[in-house]
């Protein structure tokens, strides 16, 4: 069974219910961990339809290939065998946490200034054309 606890109600109700398992089985495992905040959904939206698009009208690229590029430089992949042949599956960025996040973006951006020349604003900057 796994817990999501937010408030000491919850937490008893979980401690309870391993006490339960624990008398009725005699044993019980507990893993505790603390949940980090998955980036949010401003984030993704940035990330899409900032960061990939502006790209994206540079590099000629569609959004999941700029998607991917960016993934495979910054995140690398890892090697996997299947059926005897080696695969190289790309690291994800869904399970980044907030402040993962935004050090991927801010990769991103660099990677972006570098190799295509261009300027990507930050989250609510404007940048105004002279």
């Amino acid at each position: 069974m796994l817990y999501n606890i937010q408030n000491e109600n919850e937490f008893r109700i979980a401690f309870n219910y391993a006490k339960r398992i624990l008398s009725e089985k005699g044993k019980v495992i507990i893993n505790v961990s603390s949940k980090k905040q998955q980036r949010s959904t401003y984030q993704n939206s940035y990330y899409w339809g900032v960061i990939v698009d502006l790209s994206c009208e540079v590099s000629g690229y569609s959004p999941a290939e700029q998607h991917e590029v960016f993934k495979q430089e910054i995140l690398g992949s890892k090697e996997v065998e299947y059926n005897g042949k080696i695969h190289y599956i790309t690291n994800s960025t869904a399970k980044l946490n907030t402040s993962q996040f935004e050090d991927f973006a801010e990769h991103c951006r660099a990677i972006a200034a570098e190799w295509y020349e261009i300027v990507i604003p930050l989250p609510n900057e404007v940048i105004e054309d002279d």
